[in-house]
């Protein structure tokens, strides 16, 4: 019953979020031809993307926060039957941190689309105040992990094996955060590849929590596979709208809480130091595009994805299956690890 609830959730986020963006579509729609028809000259045409994210991430939090909840209200009284307490705050913890992101990411469109409309670039305080906010967001999911008892200090390092941090594991893992939140932001504007991506890797995530439901007593872990489950099912959902031609895009709003989902779970498995293989994709993204601003632009590096790639004639829902593909290899090496080191 539990593992067909699991199934339940990533299909009811699927469904969920083909449906919550057909209005979402035509809204933007309208919302564009207005636009259009009021200042034909206001928004480049490179720049119409700065008006989707905002609709777009919300469509992403609605479906995949339905399911979540619902697929945890199908199976609340079995697991209280087991003598399971604890899912409303393991459920409020990882739904809320993925929503707390996401509202950063919400109001860094908003900053983006307002300065668009007048004509402002962003500056240094803006980024600024940003990174600020993902501190304090990170910070807060650290605490609130500490208190329910469940941050622990061992890392599992590829190679080494089980390594305690002790003291430095709370910059390591306020590092990894903003390091995977970032990166997944990063490939929010390349078609279909920051959701096709998250699918991977929430797949991934949902299998691992699987085997592991297979050795214990399901509690905390059970509701990170629903969790894992419905991101699975939303991202899928999501592509509908987002595949090359997009008609609806992720934006920082969608693609931050899609990171925060991403770590919320990785957090609940107990495994973080697992987002370095199953969000490979995003990671080589953002050290490639952090590569290109260092050298300023003479190393791309894998951020050539969205840059280089597509002027070497590359199609642009290749871009996807690249994204995917690494995310399946990265996924792999992670299932390897559990495997040789528990």
């Amino acid at each position: 019953m539990l593992k067909t609830t699991a199934m339940i959730a990533a299909a009811l986020a699927l469904l969920a979020t083909c449906a919550f963006g057909f209005p979402a579509s035509l809204v933007f729609g309208r919302v564009r031809r207005l636009r259009d028809a009021a200042a034909p000259t206001a928004l480049p045409a490179q720049e119409e993307h700065k008006q989707a994210p905002l609709l777009g991430g919300l469509v992403l939090w609605l479906g995949i926060g339905f399911a979540f909840v619902t697929a945890f209200l199908l199976t609340n009284d079995q697991l209280s039957s087991n003598g399971y307490i604890g899912g409303w705050r393991a459920l409020s913890t990882m739904l809320g941190s993925a929503m707390a992101f996401g509202l950063v990411g919400l109001t860094v469109d908003c900053v983006r689309i307002s300065r668009a409309e007048l004509k402002i670039k962003t500056n240094w305080k803006d980024n600024l105040l940003f990174i600020l906010a993902q501190l304090c967001v990170a910070g807060l999911f650290l605490v609130q992990q500490a208190m329910n008892g469940s941050l622990g200090t061992m890392f599992c390092l590829p190679g080494i094996g089980w390594v305690d941090l002790g003291g430095w594991s709370w910059p390591v893992s306020m590092l990894l955060i903003i390091m995977t939140v970032n990166a997944v932001r990063i490939t929010e504007e390349p078609d279909g590849l920051c959701v096709g991506s998250g699918f991977v890797a929430a797949l991934v995530f949902l299998i691992l929590a699987m085997l592991m439901l297979e050795l214990e007593v399901p509690g905390d872990r059970y509701v990170t596979a629903l969790f894992a489950a419905s991101v699975a099912g939303g991202c899928i959902g999501f592509l509908f709208w987002n595949f090359w031609p997009a008609r609806l895009r992720p934006g920082s709003a969608g693609s931050m809480f899609l990171g925060g989902a991403l770590v919320s779970i990785a957090w609940g498995l107990g495994r973080p130091e697992l987002l370095i293989f199953i969000c490979a994709a995003y990671l080589l993204d953002g050290i490639g595009c952090l590569l290109k601003t260092l050298t300023r632009g003479r190393v791309c590096g894998f951020g050539a994805m969205h840059c280089g790639l597509v002027q070497l004639s590359w199609k642009r829902p290749a871009l996807i299956w690249l994204g995917c593909g690494i995310s399946l290899f990265g996924g792999m090496m992670a299932i390897l690890s559990v495997f040789l080191y528990g």
